[in-house]
C-alpha cells in the first residue's frame, strides 16, 4: 500500500508545481488563492505563507489538520450558495479527488471556478490528455471558449525540478495545465 503522504506530502504534484510554476507568475492582486482538494494542507499552507493568510481559502470534505483556511465542503455543491460561493478568484488548484473516479466532480469545480477568475488570474486543472481518459468533457475547448489562454505544463519538462518528478512521482508534467484568464 502507498503511504498516505505521496499523495499530500511534500513531493505532491501541487506543491511542486506552485514552488516551481506558481510562486514565479504575476498573479492579479484582487482575488482569493483557492486551492480545492486541500487534504493535508501542505501547499495550502505555502500559499498562506507566501500570498497571506487572508487572501487564501482551501476545501475539501475534512480538515485533519484543522488547518483555520479549509471550508469543510461538499465541492460537488459549489457555486449552489450564491453568498458563500461567488467571489473573485487570482489563481485556484482544482485537486478534488481523483479524475479517475470522480470526472463530474472535477467538471463541475472547473465550471465553478472559471466563472470566478478575474482578468489575467490561473487556474491549474488537468488538461485534455488526463481528462479524456475519463471523461467526454473537452476541457481546452471549454477553456478557449470561455477565453482563457491555456499553458501547458509540459514545457517545462526539461526543466531540473520537473525531470525529476516526471521521473520519479506518479504525475507528469503532461497531464496538466494552466489557464489564464485574457
Amino acid at each position: 500500500m502507498k503511504n498516505i503522504s505521496d499523495f499530500c506530502g511534500y513531493d505532491y504534484k501541487s506543491l511542486i508545481y506552485f514552488e516551481n510554476i506558481i510562486k514565479k507568475l504575476k498573479i492579479p492582486k484582487i482575488g482569493k488563492i483557492v486551492q480545492l482538494g486541500s487534504n493535508f494542507c501542505v501547499t495550502l499552507e505555502r500559499m498562506c505563507n507566501f500570498y497571506g493568510h487572508k487572501r487564501c481559502i482551501g476545501y475539501d470534505l475534512i480538515n485533519p489538520l484543522n488547518h483555520p483556511n479549509v471550508v469543510i465542503k461538499d465541492c460537488s455543491k459549489l457555486g449552489k450558495d450564491k453568498k458563500m460561493d461567488n467571489f473573485m478568484i487570482a489563481y485556484c488548484d482544482i485537486d478534488l479527488s481523483s479524475l479517475h473516479i470522480s470526472p463530474k466532480l472535477r467538471i463541475n469545480a472547473v465550471k465553478w471556478a472559471a466563472k470566478q477568475v478575474v482578468k489575467n488570474g490561473y487556474i491549474l486543472t488537468n488538461n485534455s490528455w488526463a481528462f479524456k481518459k475519463h471523461s467526454s468533457f473537452d476541457v481546452e475547448k471549454f477553456f478557449i471558449d470561455n477565453k482563457f489562454k491555456i499553458i501547458q505544463l509540459d514545457k517545462y519538462k526539461n526543466q531540473k525540478w520537473a525531470k525529476i518528478f516526471n521521473k520519479k512521482s506518479p504525475w507528469n508534467t503532461k497531464s496538466a495545465m494552466l489557464c489564464k484568464k485574457l
